[in-house]
């Protein structure tokens, strides 16, 4: 079952109060944003665990998912290694990492609170991962186990596959070239946000977004969750054909959404589909 047979709208968009705790894990920060109508026992208690893996130059604020927790849904948050408050550099291969160590992290049902150095549990009966833009390879590129998550949800997500194909898919649908606008998002990011992303100069980052890291090609094995994309067909920033590309090539375990009015924003969350 996917994602959205488990969910109500009301739980998506809720107003109860929420409380926020922030942990360092191996040296990742992430948040935790949870109701106070969670808590039994001293124990945050739900349904639904949402981890999510933000673009870049990275969404992370409390108004985001205070609109989206309730009493049966949370959501952990995290700073990729090498970016903002998390320590390290800012790397492919750590930002792959950074979604394996959160959820081993969030899989512990217990950390200690950067506060006040205090305990707190969590338990719940499903666990997504949740990723936009950016996020979309290294969550894809990163050995999930359909037995650690329901599923793997994608918003717009940044995809690399084979080049040839995908340069086919743009020619024919005379769309933006993807590589080229990417080149220009990684010299914006390398100008403004050097010192949030360290690392983010480094020649490899150059490469990546070109299309031409040939490590960061997707190859899913058989024991990946089921993956639900939702994709604006207004995007300009991420080109839906990439979601479609994929998706034509993992149609087994994977089911796309594509929405006429929308771009490449935040508005994709809004989506009352998700009960489908």
């Amino acid at each position: 079952m996917f994602f959205w047979m488990h969910f109500k709208e009301k739980y998506l968009f809720s107003n109860e109060n929420m409380e926020q705790q922030l942990f360092i894990y191996k040296n990742l920060v992430i948040n935790f944003y949870y109701s106070n109508k969670s808590i039994k026992k001293n124990i945050v208690d739900i349904k639904n665990l949402c981890l999510f893996f933000p673009g870049l130059p990275n969404f992370i604020n409390k108004e985001f998912f205070e609109k989206r927790i309730s009493k049966n849904t949370a959501f952990f948050s995290v700073y990729y290694y090498g970016t903002w408050l998390s320590g390290g550099k800012f790397t492919i291969a750590n930002c792959r990492k950074s979604v394996k160590t959160a959820i081993e992290f969030v899989k512990n049902k217990g950390g200690i609170k950067t506060y006040d150095k205090k305990e707190i549990a969590w338990n719940f009966q499903n666990l997504y991962v949740l990723g936009y833009s950016f996020a979309g390879n290294p969550i894809l590129k990163t050995n999930i186990n359909r037995k650690d998550v329901k599923a793997v949800l994608l918003y717009s997500p940044q995809i690399y596959l084979d080049k040839k194909e995908v340069k086919t898919i743009l020619g024919r649908e005379k769309a933006t070239n993807f590589f080229k606008f990417n080149k220009s998002h990684l010299q914006f990011l390398q100008r403004t946000h050097f010192r949030v992303l360290r690392g983010i100069t480094n020649i490899s980052w150059f490469r990546y977004f070109c299309g031409e890291d040939s490590s960061s090609r997707i190859s899913i094995s058989s024991q990946y969750p089921k993956i639900v994309i939702y994709h604006g067909l207004k995007d300009e920033m991420v080109n839906p054909a990439f979601s479609k590309y994929f998706h034509k090539t993992y149609k087994n375990i994977s089911r796309l959404f594509l929405i006429k009015k929308m771009g490449h924003d935040k508005e994709l969350f809004k989506l009352n589909h998700l009960q489908r």
